[in-house]
């Protein structure tokens, strides 16, 4: 396997809540609504379950990612046709701030070897991507929090 590891964020959210958030994915509809068109043009057809993320993808076809950990420390979806993949998120308290969290997301990728010279850059893009639509999701749960405080 091939790891990616993406850029860490720091998110104004505790660790926990978005443990939480991830508990029922179907729950974050509204919060992919509200990512920016080109974040969803480069996503794909998505669609949310509540144990699986499921993304249609026109050049790796249907993608389907289920959560198989999910603690304050860490998120992991594994991902077996049509290739085996994993993405996690990876969280750690904030240094400086004790409500917000540092999250590194990773992809673990099972790539032939002649495919990671084309492919693997493409593949640190997705990771640095996914770490964009975790902060995006955390900001948008965070703004609906305080609109309905």
């Amino acid at each position: 396997m091939s790891v990616y590891k993406g850029k860490t964020v720091t998110i104004q959210v505790p660790a926990q809540r978005v443990a939480d958030k991830f508990a029922d994915l179907s729950r974050l509809q509204s919060s992919f609504s509200q990512l920016p068109e080109d974040q969803l043009k480069k996503i794909g057809e998505l669609r949310l379950e509540p144990q699986a993320i499921v993304v249609n993808n026109p050049m790796a076809g249907e993608l389907r990612f289920e959560i198989v950990e999910r603690t304050p420390q860490r998120i992991a979806m594994v991902c077996g046709h049509p290739m085996q993949m994993g993405m996690n998120i990876d969280m750690a308290p904030n240094a400086d701030d004790a409500q917000a969290t540092d999250v590194t997301t990773s992809v673990d990728v099972d790539l032939p070897f002649f495919l990671k010279p084309i492919l693997g850059p493409r593949m640190q893009y997705v990771a640095d991507g996914f770490a964009d639509m975790v902060s995006a999701i955390a900001r948008a749960e965070k703004d609906s929090d305080a609109a309905n405080a």
